[in-house]
């Protein structure tokens, strides 16, 4: 082989390499930001994003739904409280929940809630899914901050 065969070779694999450690640097830079927009998104909105992210990451034992604990860990930051209603409208587990919140719910009860057609203290979120052919009924609630303010 010529040299210059040999330099173009050479410059080639580098520039080849290069190549790939870039794409790998940015691969790696856009998966830490996506991880990154995750938890600033938990953090702001919880009840939109983080619920359903409790029911995927949830776990079903004898003991019933064992939830993740870095997510109970986001309610708590938030402020927020769990319940897991059965269908029936009894809470079966409960996380974080204050005393003024109902252990039963009558039919439609949660609705009203949701809606605001029945005054609440607390900002709620519903999320319903089914996991391992049983249905889920999570609620979210959180202090509801604007409704004394818009009062006043």
């Amino acid at each position: 082989m010529n040299i210059k065969r040999r330099l173009t070779l050479r410059f080639v694999l580098q520039l080849a390499i290069t190549g790939m450690v870039v794409l790998a640097i940015a691969a790696v830079t856009f998966t830490w930001m996506l991880l990154r927009f995750l938890d600033i998104s938990i953090t702001r909105d919880f009840a939109n994003v983080g619920l359903e992210q409790l029911v995927e990451s949830s776990k079903i034992d004898e003991k019933g739904i064992q939830f993740s604990p870095s997510l109970l860990e986001q309610v708590k930051k938030n402020k927020g409280w769990l319940q897991n209603i059965d269908e029936n409208g009894k809470v079966e587990s409960a996380y974080n929940t204050p005393k003024d919140v109902p252990i039963q719910y009558g039919p439609g009860e949660v609705v009203a809630y949701w809606t605001g057609t029945q005054p609440f203290p607390y900002t709620l979120a519903v999320w319903i899914q089914e996991k391992n052919g049983r249905q889920f009924t999570l609620l979210y609630g959180a202090p509801n901050i604007l409704d004394p303010l818009l009062k006043k």
